[in-house]
């Protein structure tokens, strides 16, 4: 479940700074862990637990497979 005050925290903070969304999240720290590596953490623990499949859409709003790239989860 989203917990929507921490979404618009993030939100706020992400457009008063002028830094890919990658950097920031690399950058924000929840207790001794960045977003970035509790992202990561969560997709490889969706992987491991339930086999999910995660794709980035590569730049466009077409979901077409051309436009999609598998991501690869290093655990």
């Amino acid at each position: 479940m989203i917990n929507h005050n921490l979404f618009e925290k993030v939100k706020h903070e992400y457009i008063s700074n002028s830094v890919c969304m990658g950097d920031f999240m690399a950058d924000m720290n929840i207790g001794d862990y960045s977003l970035e590596d509790i992202f990561d953490t969560i997709l490889a623990l969706k992987v491991w637990a339930d086999g999910d499949i995660f794709y980035r859409l590569l730049g466009t709003n077409d979901f077409s497979l051309d436009n999609l790239e598998k991501i690869t989860i290093n655990k």
